[in-house]
């Protein structure tokens, strides 16, 4: 009895080398994906935090989180206007 009993015993001992050894190349698989995907976080955190150089766009808010206001020349805002007025004008032609 005791030959049979180490034949079991092996075949049961390489059972479990085998299974081990598959689920160490199911985690080895693991790790590299969870590292991929690490990586791929970090780098998307970068470029919201605009920390990527010149990469990403940086946001209008300052270091104290206020909105900077956009400054535009006189000449600016008198050709929008005039833009505008012309529009307001078509429009009330448009009416009549």
């Amino acid at each position: 009895m005791a030959p049979q009993n180490a034949q079991d015993l092996s075949s049961a001992f390489n059972a479990v080398r085998e299974r081990i050894s598959h689920f160490s190349a199911e985690r080895q698989q693991l790790v590299k994906t969870l590292e991929g995907i690490i990586r791929n976080a970090q780098q998307l955190l970068g470029d919201l935090a605009g920390g990527r150089g010149g990469r990403g766009r940086r946001s209008a808010a300052g270091a104290g989180g206020r909105r900077r206001r956009r400054k535009l020349s006189a000449e600016a805002r008198a050709k929008i206007a005039a833009a505008q007025r012309a529009r307001w004008a078509r429009h009330r032609a448009g009416k009549k």
